[in-house]
Order: C-alpha cells, then structure tokens, then sequence
C-alpha cells in the first residue's frame, strides 16, 4: 500500500499499468489537502486486509510472501 501520492504520480501510475497489475487500485491512496488523511486511510485498508487473513497466518515471517506477491 502506497498512501500520499500527488494525483500526477497517480496518473503515472495508471498510464503503466502499475496501479492496476502490481499494486491494486484498492492499494493507492491519493494525498489529499488534510495531513495524513491519506495514509489514516491506507492504515484501516490495511487492518481491514488483516482481519480478513485465514486464523493462524498473523506472523510476520508468514506474511511476508503473501505480501511479496500483492
């Protein structure tokens, strides 16, 4: 997950096909005019990602190839 990306840096993104085939549409979070929101965003998809992990599979050195292949 990427949060605080300046709508040009999005856009980029989108024209190679970074947005849609290695990061997931779900996974970019535009920077807005209020600090942080963005990445306050960003936090709770990523919590939301989390609780939707199968029971047993919160370890780090078991998230790291789920992660790794996002």
């Amino acid at each position: 997950m990427i949060s605080g990306v300046h709508p040009k840096v999005k856009r980029q993104l989108d024209r190679t096909e970074t947005t849609t085939e290695i990061l997931g549409e779900e996974n970019v979070f535009e920077a807005s005019p209020v600090v942080g929101a963005s990445t306050r965003e960003a936090y709770a998809a990523a919590q939301s990602w989390l609780q939707a992990l199968p029971a047993g599979s919160g370890d780090a050195a078991q998230l790291a190839p789920v992660v790794q292949n996002q």
